[in-house]
This record gives structure tokens, C-alpha cells and sequence, in this order.
């Protein structure tokens, strides 16, 4: 018995070690360019976002592992029945779908009830539920969807962004100029160009297209040298890379344990106060979150000093005042760090080092104030703010976008803001004269607290992709609409209501918000344009309850901050919805053109819906045109000022966005037009033995130079008015400005008489569709529409491109100042730092010594 045991275990040990072992697969969510370059991935999906940039194929490790997988085995039984159960799904879902197809869309084709057309679109018409609508991060229309789709446009910018590379010219001309070398092909190149074209003087240079250096000041230059050329040192690595662990939530530390790792990190007296000192000269101006005189104040009351200068014993006062005390010295540990830092940086030598393990013990401090005090308060807001700018503070990144990073600290930024009721005190609003100096100074002091909110959170939402999705926080406070009653006053009350409506307002333009990134195949046409009714009527629906824009703001503080809110709310739902028309309008004409081509315009049915959509298109095109310059040629003044600078960053994002669609579109357009009169000139050049053919041809070239001319001066003040207002603001739309400046140059030689060409291969393609040669009475009534769309002047010739100097775009001297643009009220006694960092312009050399 035995004997046959032994067998049996035996066989069953060899069958075992038979069995191909289990290998563990470590799979990247990186995709594959992005680690093989080492630089960051925002992991989207199919394709990241930078290898759209750079055009390339985006790979992931688990596409590979899934394609492999599936080729060495079958599965178990669960995967398979998994699989079958989806499949079974996606038929049934298929047959649903075409059974919902009207009966009339597969009956022959009447005169009363023609064949519908149908086109390619993406998937997101349909009505997304609550929770898929704002917590997904999902690519709706971007620039590039946009334009890949069209097809002159797409090459032509791709033309544009390769051939012209000011930023890479810049960045060698000016780190060569410095004495460094730079390989053409760096992927250092796009993340110095960051740092770079954050210096006004390099902006204003690259923008008018004089590179000298020998105008930028040597401060400027010592800086370049220091943060570009010895951006490997272990120093710097030290400095901005050394990982931080937040935990706020939790702590074991007791007080008595806390106050000992205070004095453990608080350097002697006099080197404490040469910090303070250099935190409010240079770092109080770019982070003025501090109450300086109350934090001087209480640090002198709570550390004792012995005779040598060490910190030796903290006095907290009474319980009632322990809290205040232990949140300075919180705040004072965040102020000694950031202030080495910032001397570091500089190369300004310091006697000791200020570690990480201040903000380590800070966090310590607050943790506990989180745990046994039930109220928040200012201090503790204060040091949240002063150790996110710790968190983010990384010159080698460039711009600082501090958005991008979703922590806890942000998550406190934002509840304790919302808790101690920031939001009530509008920075737009001056003080009240009658209030006692205490009191003023306590409000300026909330107000500056309440920027650095909206700097780190950017209004009461964040940018996700190339549209604002409502943050996590914002969900969680509108979720549910308290009664009136409990609420402290009829102001907040009111306010929250305004956020209500906004909720309701984006949840329905969420059809329209939440679109996949793949193409459906066959969608009729009508039922897009249904959807999109359906999206208008909601939002007039929601935007009833709301009053209409008031030219400007009058009454009471809490009128004026309530009628801002309202028409910000009218503005964004506004331009979204018209955004998004936009996009939805221009890939049906898109498709309907690919669908011209390829019927070679056997389809008269095809061709004069083709028509209907493009002239709709054009009309979206010129209604949100309208729409963006009323907006920016509105005034910054208080006395005029119709909606306040609080509630206009995201305002701003989408002025921006629609500008570039707008430009994108009628660029398009422009091709279009130039490439039927290159095609109109080459057939009267080859056609000289057919007069009549011949003088129809050159009688709508004429007229089609004049539709250019229309367009071109129509979006050149479009563009000039947007690169006034917001070119210098932000890295990425000074970019973009500086790519269609460049478009525009190019577009204006194309419209020059006796100049050279230069898109032959791009204007020359045999792509155009037949649907756009209409003969010449249909040009004349089309140029005349135009013209009376667009109400412009007409583009007067000039000597061509190559012999007349480069265009210097628009006078920089000649931007208003920023206090004249934003008014007073802004700056309190910090100047224009403050709004420095509401436009989003933050940079090293703003912590240098000047």
C-alpha cells in the first residue's frame, strides 16, 4: 500500500514539475516612446499626449501582453465565457441599435422622403449619466481632431509647426550664445523653451523675431547659465526632487513629541531672521500668503532663545491660544524652507541647511491642528497654500501648473477655503472705507488667502485635456442643495444656488462633453442635428432661472459679486456650447467633403447638403467670432467692468480655445479657396484654345482672391485682439499665437500679387471636392455674403514677403499696462505680483535678487 502511495505522489510530483512555470509580468501604464525618452506620460488613452504632438505610434506594454496572451493560450473557461458574454452583448446592442432606425431611413428614396445621408462621427451624442459625465478624463473635439480630419489644413500646420521652429531656434541660439551646446534633437529642448519664453525680454525678442542676446540683462543670462547648463548638479537634484510624503489625516505624534521636532529644526536666531528677512524681500512678493506682522509677532512670544542664539523652549500660551501658536510655527518652518531654497537656487550661500524635514514636521503640526481642532482658521489655510508652493516648486518644469498635480493638499487647500467661506470675499471689490484698520487688514489678508486658493485650483474648476471638467471638490459642495434657511445669509444662499445651476447648465452640454475618441460608422445626419437642439433647449431651460449679462456692475458688495457670478455662468455655458457646435459643424462638413470626393459629385442630393453645412458651419464660425471679441474688447475697469477677475480665468481658457478654433476653421477655409484658384489658373493656363472655358475660369478667380482677402483680415484682428489680451499670459497660448502669426505671414504672401509661392506641395493636392466649384453667379452671391458676415476692410497689397522686413505682429509698447487692465483693487499693496500668479506666469527668476 505504501509502494503504491509513493507512485502516486511521485507521478503527481512529475506532472507537477511538468508544468511550464508562472512567470510574473510587470506591465508599465507609461507607454512605451515616453519611457524610452524618460519623460512624463499623461498615460491617456489610445494615444498620449505626447506622441500626438510628435506624431507618433503610442504603445503600451499591456496592448502587447494582450495580443501575445491571447496567441500562446486560449484562457481558462471564466476568461473565454468572459469574452463570449461581451460579444454577445456588443451583437445585441447592434441589433438594438438598428432596429431603433427609423423605418422610413431603409425605404427607397421619394421626392417627399429622400434617402437620409449618413457620416462618420464620434459617440458622443449620446446622454452621459452623472457620475461618467465629470470624473473621467475624457478628449473631447481638441485642436488636433479637429484639424486631422481636414484635409489641406492638417498638412498645412504641420507644415507651419515643422518648418518653423522658433523654439528650438531660440533655445541653441541662446544657449549657444552662453557659451553651452544644445543637440538639435533634444528632448530638453521643448522643457527649456518653457523656462525661456517665461522671461519677458527672450518673449518679446522671439515674438518680434530679433534673437540678439546682447539685449537680455545679465541677470537674466546668469540665471540661464545656472538653471540650463548645470541642470544635472546633485545640488539642484537635492533641492527639487527629493520625495515628500503628505499625510495629514492621521498622526501619532503628540504634542509634546511635535514641539521637540519644532526646536529641532529651527535654525539659530540670527540665521532665522536673515530667512524671514529674505522671505520678505524677494519670496513674500511672488507668495504673499503669510501675515507677516501676526507671524513675527507670535514667533517672538513662542521661542526662546538662550544665550548662544539656539532655540532652546516653546511657549504656546494658553490652551485657548496653542492652536494659533502651532500653526505659525508651521507656518514658519514652510517660510525657512522655501526661503533656502529660493537662496540656493541663486547660488546665495546660506551657513546651514534647510532640509525637507521642515515641511516633514509642519505637516506633523498640522495634522494634529486637523485632528483636535474641529474649526478651521486662516493660519492653517496659510501653511496648506505656503507647502503646496513647497510641493511644486521646481524651476527646471518652467511654468508652474500647479492643477495637474492632485494631492491632498489641494483637496484641504480647497475644503478649508470653502469652510472658512473665502469665496464671500471677492477680490475685485474694494474694502470697505468705514471698516476699522484691523478689519481691513483681515479682509485683504482672507482675499489674499482666497487668490492663492484660485491660483492653485484655477477658479472652481480644473483643466482636464483641452476643456474644464467640474473638480472632484466642486461635486462634492453642490451635490446637495441645502435649504434657505441654512445657509447664514441671502447672499450665500443665492451663491450656492448660481453653483447649482452651473452644474445643471454643464451636465446638460455633458452629450456633448463626454465623446470617445473613435469614429462611428454610419450616423444619420438629421439626428445629429436633433441632438444638438436638444442640448440648445436644455441649456435655455436652465439658463431661464438666470438673469441675462448686465453691461456692468452696480449696487451693493453682494450685488456686485452676484451679478459677476451670473454672467460668468451665462459666458461659459455660452462659449461651450458654441465650442462645441463648432466642432460637431466642421467634422460633418469634413466628412461630407470626403464623401463629395469620393462620388466624384455624382450625388446632387450629396453636394447641396454638403453646401447647407458648410454655410452653417461658416455661420457657428461668425456667431462665436462675435462672441470672443465682444468679450475681449470688454473693459477691465472696475467702473465698467461686467464680470470680476476672480470669476475670469476659466473665462479666459475658453476665449482662448475658441480663438484657436475660430483661426483653425476659417484657415481651412482659406486653403480651400486658395486651392480652387490654383487649380482655376492651372486649367486657364492649359486651356487656351477654349476662350469662353477660359474667361469663366478667370472670372472667378478674382472673386475668389477677394473671400480670401475678407477671411484673412476678419482673423487677422481676431488673432491680433487675442495675442494682445493673452499671448503673454500663458506658455502654451504664447505658443499658439506665435505658430498662427506665423500661419498668417504665410498665408499673406499666398495673397500677394507676384509672390512666390511657398505651399505649392500643400495648395497643389487634387483633393479639392466638386461641391465647392460653383459657377460664377453662385461665387459672386457667396463673396457678397461673406463680405457682409464679416464686415472687414479688405487687405491692400504690399511688396511681397521676402522683400519687405518681418512683420513685428502687434506692438508690444503699445499693450495697456497691467494695472490699467485689471484696475486697482487687485494689487492691494503687493503691486502686480498677485496678478502675476492669477495669469499663471510664475518662473525662477522671479525668485532672484534684482
Amino acid at each position: 500500500m505504501n509502494v503504491l502511495d509513493n507512485a502516486t505522489s511521485q507521478k503527481v510530483r512529475n506532472q507537477e514539475d511538468a508544468k511550464p512555470p508562472r512567470t510574473r509580468m510587470r506591465l508599465s501604464f507609461v507607454c512605451q516612446n515616453c519611457r524610452r525618452r524618460k519623460i512624463k506620460c499623461d498615460k491617456s488613452q489610445p494615444q498620449c499626449g505626447r506622441c500626438a504632438k510628435l506624431h507618433l505610434k503610442c504603445v503600451y506594454d499591456y496592448q502587447d501582453s494582450g495580443v501575445s496572451g491571447s496567441d500562446k493560450s486560449s484562457g481558462t473557461l471564466s476568461t473565454q465565457l468572459s469574452e463570449l458574454e461581451i460579444k454577445l452583448r456588443q451583437i445585441k446592442e447592434a441589433l438594438q441599435a438598428e432596429q431603433a432606425y427609423d423605418v422610413d431611413e431603409r425605404s427607397p428614396s421619394t421626392p417627399d422622403r429622400p434617402i437620409p445621408i449618413r457620416i462618420n462621427f464620434y459617440k458622443g451624442l449620446a446622454h452621459a449619466p452623472y457620475d461618467d459625465s465629470f470624473k473621467q478624463d475624457h478628449k473631447p473635439f481638441s485642436d488636433m481632431a479637429l484639424i486631422e480630419r481636414h484635409a489641406r489644413l492638417n498638412p498645412f500646420l504641420k507644415y507651419v509647426t515643422r518648418s518653423f521652429q522658433p523654439m528650438k531656434f531660440a533655445v541653441q541660439k541662446i544657449v549657444h550664445s552662453l557659451g553651452g551646446q544644445m543637440d538639435v534633437g533634444s528632448d530638453d529642448i521643448e522643457s527649456m523653451a518653457h523656462i525661456l519664453f517665461l522671461t519677458p525680454e527672450i518673449r518679446t525678442k522671439i515674438k518680434h523675431q530679433k534673437m540678439s542676446t546682447k539685449h537680455i540683462p545679465e541677470e537674466t543670462s546668469t540665471a540661464i547659465k545656472k538653471c540650463l547648463m548645470d541642470r544635472n548638479a546633485a545640488r539642484d537634484a537635492r533641492l527639487t526632487y527629493e520625495p515628500m510624503e503628505v499625510d495629514f489625516f492621521f498622526t501619532s505624534y503628540g504634542l509634546e513629541a511635535i514641539t521637540e521636532s519644532i526646536l529641532k529644526n529651527i535654525p539659530k536666531r540670527t540665521q532665522m531672521l536673515k530667512l524671514m528677512e529674505y522671505f520678505k524681500q524677494v519670496v513674500y512678493p511672488i507668495v504673499p500668503y503669510v501675515d507677516c506682522g501676526v507671524l513675527e509677532k507670535t514667533i517672538s512670544d513662542a521661542i526662546l532663545f538662550a544665550g548662544t542664539g539656539q532655540a532652546v523652549r516653546l511657549n504656546l500660551g494658553s490652551p485657548q491660544n496653542v492652536f494659533h501658536s502651532l500653526g505659525c510655527l508651521a507656518i514658519l518652518l514652510v517660510v525657512l524652507r522655501i526661503s533656502y531654497t529660493s537662496m540656493m537656487l541663486v547660488e546665495k550661500k546660506f551657513e546651514v541647511e534647510i532640509t525637507n524635514d521642515a515641511i516633514s514636521v509642519a505637516q506633523r503640526c498640522l495634522a494634529f491642528l486637523v485632528a483636535k481642532c474641529q474649526e478651521s482658521n486662516e493660519e492653517l489655510l496659510s501653511c496648506l497654500i505656503l507647502i503646496r508652493w513647497a510641493l511644486v516648486f521646481s524651476p527646471k518644469e518652467g511654468e508652474i501648473v500647479a492643477h495637474s498635480m492632485t494631492d491632498t493638499v489641494l483637496s484641504l487647500v480647497v475644503k478649508h477655503a470653502l469652510k472658512i467661506g473665502l469665496y464671500r470675499d471677492c477680490i475685485g471689490v474694494s474694502v470697505d472705507s468705514n471698516l476699522s484698520r484691523e478689519a481691513r487688514h483681515r479682509l485683504q489678508f482672507r482675499r489674499k488667502l482666497w487668490i492663492g486658493t484660485l491660483v492653485l485650483l484655477r477658479s472652481d474648476f480644473c483643466i482636464r485635456g483641452s476643456f474644464p471638467l467640474l473638480s472632484g471638490d466642486y461635486l462634492h459642495m453642490v451635490a446637495k442643495e441645502d435649504p434657505a434657511e441654512c445657509y447664514e445669509s441671502e447672499a450665500e444662499a443665492r451663491i450656492h444656488k448660481i453653483l447649482h445651476l452651473q452644474h445643471d447648465l454643464f451636465l446638460a452640454n455633458s452629450r456633448l462633453d463626454v465623446l470617445a475618441l473613435s469614429v462611428k460608422e454610419d450616423i444619420n445626419l438629421e439626428r445629429i442635428y436633433e441632438s444638438l437642439a436638444v442640448v440648445d433647449s436644455r441649456l435655455r431651460y436652465h439658463k431661464a432661472q438666470v438673469m441675462a449679462v448686465s453691461p456692468s456692475l452696480k449696487g451693493t458688495f453682494q450685488e456686485r459679486v452676484l451679478r459677476s457670478m451670473e454672467n460668468a455662468l451665462n459666458l461659459k455655458s455660452n462659449l461651450i456650447f458654441k465650442i462645441f457646435g463648432l466642432a460637431v459643424r466642421a467634422s460633418i462638413v469634413y466628412d461630407l467633403e470626403r464623401q463629395s470626393r469620393d462620388c466624384c459629385g455624382s450625388s446632387d442630393m450629396l453636394v447641396m447638403k454638403y453646401k447647407e453645412a458648410a454655410m452653417d458651419c461658416f455661420e457657428t464660425v461668425v456667431d462665436l467670432g462675435e462672441h470672443l471679441r465682444d468679450y475681449m474688447g470688454s473693459s477691465y475697469s472696475e467702473g465698467e467692468m461686467f464680470i470680476l477677475e476672480d470669476h475670469r480665468y476659466i473665462l479666459n481658457k475658453l476665449v482662448q480655445i475658441g480663438i484657436f478654433r475660430v483661426s483653425y476653421y476659417l484657415l481651412g477655409m482659406m486653403l480651400t479657396f486658395l486651392n480652387v484658384r490654383s487649380l482655376l489658373e492651372r486649367g486657364a493656363t492649359l486651356s487656351q484654345e477654349k476662350s469662353s472655358a477660359v474667361a469663366d475660369m478667370e472670372s472667378k478667380i478674382p472673386l475668389l482672391t477677394k473671400i480670401v482677402k475678407s477671411i484673412f483680415a476678419y482673423l487677422q484682428k481676431l488673432i491680433d485682439l487675442g495675442s494682445q489680451k493673452y499671448a503673454d499670459r500663458y506658455f502654451t497660448s504664447f505658443k499658439q499665437f506665435l505658430f498662427l502669426d506665423y500661419a498668417m505671414r504665410m498665408m499673406h504672401n499666398e495673397l500677394l500679387p507676384h509672390s512666390r509661392s511657398k505651399l505649392d506641395q500643400i495648395l497643389y493636392a487634387d483633393d479639392i471636392p466638386l461641391a465647392v466649384d460653383y459657377n460664377l453667379s453662385d461665387w459672386t452671391i457667396l463673396t457678397n455674403y461673406i463680405d457682409q458676415a464679416l464686415d472687414v476692410q479688405v487687405l491692400k497689397d504690399s511688396p511681397p514677403a521676402d522683400e519687405q522686413p518681418p512683420s513685428e505682429g502687434v506692438d508690444i509698447s503699445a499693450f495697456p499696462a497691467e494695472s490699467a487692465l485689471l484696475g486697482t483693487p487687485l494689487l492691494f499693496d503687493e503691486e502686480n505680483a498677485i496678478q502675476s500668479m492669477l495669469n499663471g506666469d510664475y518662473n525662477w527668476s522671479d525668485y532672484q535678487v534684482t
